[in-house]
């Protein structure tokens, strides 16, 4: 039964195989090639995958249309093609084929380097291959290529500018900024310059800001876009501190004058904004000056260039409030005491004995005293006081400068009164020639009172007998002094009285050298002196009525306009306050070296009156002008020429040999 059914299971086996056998066999059609896919189509899929942001798919794709004309594709479709080819090619990080992309681009058309998407493209394709140097050479010489547009220029030197930051290079970032705003074409761009730094500023740390201050403000704090980081820090300081608002404030105000700026109107907003915030300061200042006795004229004087500057500062937006004291009352020292505490700075006195009051009471040690004296004597310069005021020293060395180092004259002479005053700048003139380079050979006193004696004085200090003068004969040899310079340490009356002298010994060609009593005095007796005995006469001064600077001329118009005549002391007043004013506020400390510091550093000031300035140690010292005799036909002082004099000197030489 069981080899029945296994015998039936095999034969229906054989059956179905023996069947397959008898039916047709089928064939396979031919290989049909498989149809292009048009660039319409391509363009789409392209599309999709941009869209969708499979930037692999649509860079394979984008290329395959951006380089062959293909049917079907509109030619004005090439440059977004190739432009989202480059993205796509950035976008999977492919950069060496996106920079040979872009290269390849520029060769088929290099109008295309016109265009700051190809610009940028090629810096991110160098940045991600590793060529930062490259990338910035790049930047660099695109935003200095002269004959680009501006466009382009400005957005490589943008870009640049971002890379810097990104990299923390602050100073190569503001110098960038820098270049930009010189190369600007007009004052909307670099507005907007301004705007980006101020917005750039903003995003600083502390600590990035603060770099930017301390390595380069100093120095540029009015150019830009250094002058946009002083005024953020400046501006962050008083947010910090409301107690160094005023200080803050002045400075502000400073930035808003000297600064370089394209459009301040944002800045003039933000002080607005920033004083109806933390108010207007006022800033007190002291003034010690004789308002009656025998010096209230010069008192006055004083005080009138201090309003004057008061007032000029209102128009600057600085409030400063001046509290005055009579140095001649009989209550000095408690009037100085009752002053608000907030006055720490005093300008004053004028009087010796004023300071000698004030100096034994000891105020000096609450207040810093800025005296208008040429000494403090027993006091300390730098310690106990300062000086705002010219010292005998300054007088002799600008004479030493002008006949050793300028004119060449290596000897002098001195022809001194023999009084305290003449002893003593003859001591300081003798020290300073040597300081110079030069010698004093000879050194003649004379009796102040005695004018009868002068002659035969004169006389002695040119070496010949009293009387004794070549007169009509011209064969009489005379002998020669041994020096081509006199200093003469008094007043021009004196002067008047001493120099007709050395013409009736035949000496008419000595550089004649005056203290500032000279030039103090000359404007008031300019018409009564007989120049031909001062045609070489130099003297120094602090004051030039002639001066062409903003600051002299603003003083001069403020006086003309309150029907006065600017001089000296009104310039002294005017330059005390102004400088005052610039200064910190923190000044009457205890430790008098903070002091002196300050001052020392205060060296960026405009002046009406020759310049002081400060070492640091305290002590002062004044840059004086040197004058001479007007030219004929004038009256008054002109500010010296050396040429000029040097040329006269060697004129008259020539025409009176000894």
């Amino acid at each position: 039964m069981a080899l029945h059914r296994f015998l039936t299971i095999l034969l229906c086996i054989v059956l179905v195989v023996l069947s397959w056998g008898c039916l047709p066999k089928k064939t396979l059609p031919p290989d049909v090639a498989r149809p292009v896919e048009t660039a319409p189509s391509l363009l789409r899929r392209a599309e999709l995958a941009w869209q969708s942001r499979n930037y692999a798919e649509s860079a394979r794709l984008y290329e395959q249309l951006a380089w062959e004309p293909r049917e079907g594709l509109d030619a004005r479709s090439l440059p977004l093609i190739r432009q989202r080819m480059v993205q796509s090619q950035l976008q999977v990080e492919n950069f060496d084929q996106a920079a040979g992309s872009l290269h390849r681009w520029a060769e088929l058309d290099p109008s295309i380097q016109d265009q700051w998407f190809w610009h940028d493209s090629l810096v991110r394709a160098l940045l991600g291959r590793g060529r930062e140097t490259k990338a910035f050479d790049h930047l660099t010489r695109v935003m200095q290529q002269s004959d680009a547009s501006w466009e382009l220029r400005y957005s490589a030197g943008v870009r640049q500018m971002e890379l810097y930051a990104q990299e923390k290079m602050f100073a190569s970032m503001a110098e960038v900024l820098s270049v930009m705003f010189a190369m600007a074409p007009d004052a909307r761009t670099r507005a907007e310059l301004e705007g980006m730094a101020m917005h750039t500023a903003k995003g600083l740390s502390e600590k990035e800001l603060q770099f930017l201050v301390r390595d380069y403000i100093s120095e540029e704090q009015w150019s830009f876009p250094y002058s946009v980081f002083y005024w953020e820090q400046q501006r962050r300081v008083a947010a910090r501190d409301a107690r160094a608002w005023p200080d803050v404030r002045d400075t502000l105000q400073r930035l808003l004058q000297r600064g370089e700026w394209a459009d301040s109107a944002p800045l003039s907003l933000e002080l607005q904004e920033l004083q109806k915030s933390h108010g207007l300061p006022g800033r007190c200042l002291g003034l010690v000056l004789p308002l009656d006795g025998p010096l209230a004229e010069t008192g006055w004087k004083v005080l009138r260039g201090a309003e004057a500057a008061r007032s000029t500062l209102f128009l600057e937006g600085k409030e400063i409030r001046l509290e005055i004291v009579n140095a001649h009352s009989s209550d000095l020292v408690q009037s100085i005491r009752n002053l608000d505490p907030q006055c720490a700075l005093i300008g004053g006195p004028v009087q010796r004995e004023a300071w000698e009051r004030i100096h034994e009471a000891g105020l000096h040690r609450d207040r810093a005293f800025f005296t208008f004296l040429p000494s403090l004597k027993e006091s300390q310069e730098g310690r106990d006081a300062w000086r705002f005021f010219s010292a005998p020293e300054d007088q002799v060395r600008s004479l030493a400068e002008l006949t050793v180092r300028v004119l060449g004259i290596l000897s002098s002479g001195v022809l001194y009164p023999e009084d305290r005053f003449g002893r003593h700048m003859t001591e300081l003139f003798t020290r300073e020639m040597e300081n110079q380079g030069g010698v004093v050979r000879k050194i003649q006193g004379y009796a102040p009172r005695d004018h009868g004696t002068w002659g035969g004085m004169v006389a002695s200090l040119l070496g010949v007998q009293p009387q004794q003068r070549r007169g009509r004969a011209e064969d009489v040899k005379l002998p020669e002094p041994g020096f081509q310079a006199l200093f003469i340490p008094d007043g021009l009356t004196q002067a008047e009285m001493l120099l007709p002298q050395l013409f009736y010994y035949d000496e008419q060609r000595l550089l004649i050298l005056g203290p500032e009593l000279w030039s103090q005095t000359w404007s008031k007796r300019a018409d009564q002196i007989e120049e031909q005995y001062f045609r070489l006469a130099v003297m120094p001064g602090a004051w030039w009525p002639e001066n062409t600077s903003h600051e002299a001329r603003t003083l001069i118009r403020f006086a003309e306009d309150s029907g006065v005549t600017a001089d000296f002391w009104m310039a002294l007043g005017y330059d005390f306050v102004r400088w005052a004013a610039s200064l910190g506020r923190d000044v009457a400390v205890g430790d008098r070296g903070l002091v002196n510091a300050l001052v020392a550093q205060a060296r960026d000031f405009q002046w009406s009156m020759a310049p002081l300035r400060w070492n640091a140690q305290g002590i002062a010292q004044q840059d004086l002008y040197l004058f001479q005799p007007a030219r004929a036909g004038s009256t008054g002082l002109d500010i010296l020429d050396p040429e000029a004099l040097r040329a006269r000197l060697e004129r008259i030489r020539a025409l009176h040999p000894r």
